[in-house]
């Protein structure tokens, strides 16, 4: 499992987001894949946390099969019900943990004239709105308004690494640094939606700027983490040079 974090705006959606890929022990990276792709026909993104290649299969389960991102909603629980059946047949070995995996799309709905953003478990999932704790019962299409973070932080990786949800105006910096308090808190035992699952964050960390009509991606860091060795989270810089230094 990796770590995307999406901010939705009034002008855009912003994401930001990591690219390992490790074996189910969490110790050795396997593969850097991208793990948000843009749909520019549908002026739309798609993404996953959780088990490998669920993006990509989606992405060509939905080719030339939706008007816009609208229309995709409507019919994008199905496809990912279907392509997680499809992966439970191929990977899964009993004893072990069936494969779960969190999906995120955000998009412009030219029905409510508005960009939107949601994300879509195979497992239910206990959530937290305004106090109060409830069950998003699985493969339900949830909207996360604001900024919403894939994987789970400790408040002092947050405040090292000067993450501010109140008072940061620029909202790829915060993106950012979120991202970053992520890796930091790297572990084999998991946490956040996927306990008990390995976690880890590193490889590149890849930006995604959502508009009306357009979309760009590049790349803004880069830690030196290595295909067929551990994952070393205190390895390379924290932060992108560009941005402060975590404190002490």
């Amino acid at each position: 499992m990796s770590a995307i974090v999406t901010i939705k705006g009034d002008d855009g959606i912003i994401v930001a987001f990591d690219t390992i890929s490790y074996d189910m022990d969490g110790t050795v990276l396997s593969t850097t894949a991208c793990k948000v792709l843009p749909l520019m026909e549908l002026n739309c993104i798609i993404g996953n946390v959780g088990a490998a290649g669920v993006t990509t299969a989606l992405r060509d389960k939905i080719a030339a099969k939706y008007a816009d991102f609208d229309d995709l909603l409507a019919g994008i629980v199905d496809d990912f019900r279907d392509v997680h059946d499809d992966l439970v047949q191929l990977y899964w070995q009993e004893p072990g943990p069936t494969p779960n995996a969190t999906v995120m799309l955000g998009g412009w709905s030219g029905q409510r004239n508005q960009f939107e953003t949601y994300r879509l478990s195979s497992r239910d999932k206990e959530i937290v709105t305004e106090g109060e704790l409830s069950t998003s019962p699985a493969f339900s299409l949830v909207p996360t308004d604001g900024c919403w973070v894939s994987s789970a932080y400790n408040a002092e990786d947050m405040r090292r690494f000067g993450v501010d949800f109140e008072n940061e105006a620029n909202l790829i910096n915060l993106a950012v640094r979120i991202v970053c308090a992520c890796r930091a808190a790297s572990s084999a035992r998991g946490t956040g939606d996927f306990e008990g699952v390995p976690y880890g964050v590193g490889g590149q960390l890849q930006m995604l700027l959502l508009e009306r009509g357009r979309i760009t991606q590049w790349v803004t860091h880069r830690w030196p983490d290595e295909v067929g060795k551990p994952l070393d989270a205190a390895a390379g810089d924290p932060l992108p040079d560009w941005l402060t230094q975590p404190s002490s």
